[in-house]
């Protein structure tokens, strides 16, 4: 993603996601939304604005040694 470029995802349903989001911090916007019953796997480093996760313990988010930095919380 670029400078003009906004990101949504919004994953529900018991979705999985195996994989990063910008993962140079250049898109203008990305915002993440998990339903309890789904899950991201990331394979590399992760930059979000937004990170809305009904799964409030974070269980359904599996780092494997990777950073997800999120802007506003």
């Amino acid at each position: 993603a670029d400078s003009i470029s906004t990101i949504a995802l919004d994953m529900t349903n018991g979705s999985s996601l195996v994989g990063a989001v910008n993962t140079d911090n250049t898109a203008k916007e990305v915002t993440v939304k998990l339903s309890k019953d789904s899950n991201w796997i990331l394979t590399g480093d992760s930059y979000v604005k937004s990170l809305n996760n009904e799964d409030t313990t974070g269980s359904n988010i599996h780092l494997n040694g990777y950073k997800l930095v999120v802007a506003e919380k």
